[in-house]
């Protein structure tokens, strides 16, 4: 993402941020209520972290955006949590990013090893082939599995 597709997601307010993490299924979509069954509504909720909650039209019970979410307990607003990613994905130091998104330094090292792990996670998930097996050289695995990275030989 370009820092001017950044800024038109963030600059489009909390529905915009909304729907871009909805899109990249980072946050759902929508829910039915547990006690009736009935698909819930997204309404505006001035205080929460997404601006928005689910209500059931029938019931009247309330849940969270985020919930059962990597979010779920966060107390940045989604706005600001894009931003971090933003910020980390584009390598830009800890300070800088304390001072564009208004958070403390400690939030931002903590939200930066969040993506640390998250990207470590994936890799030790779906580990990726580099070269063509066979080929180029072996199929050797980026992460052998446990998440380090192989020792380099002389072939490597």
């Amino acid at each position: 993402m370009g820092i001017f597709h950044f800024g038109r997601i963030v600059g489009g307010g909390d529905e915009e941020v909304l729907k871009y993490f909805q899109e990249h299924g980072l946050v759902r979509c929508g829910a039915h209520c547990q006690p009736c069954g009935r698909a819930m509504s997204q309404i505006k909720k001035k205080g929460s972290t997404t601006g928005y909650m689910l209500r059931c039209p029938s019931c009247r019970c309330k849940e969270s955006m985020s919930k059962d979410s990597f979010f779920d307990g966060s107390h940045l607003t989604l706005a600001k949590t894009l931003a971090l990613m933003y910020f980390w994905a584009v390598e830009t130091s800890v300070v800088q990013t304390t001072s564009h998104v208004g958070v403390s330094s400690a939030t931002v090292v903590q939200w930066y090893q969040y993506f640390c792990d998250i990207c470590s996670w994936k890799l030790q998930c779906m580990p990726a082939s580099l070269g063509r097996p066979g080929k180029d050289r072996p199929d050797r695995r980026i992460c052998d599995g446990e998440g380090q990275v192989p020792p380099r030989t002389s072939a490597t």
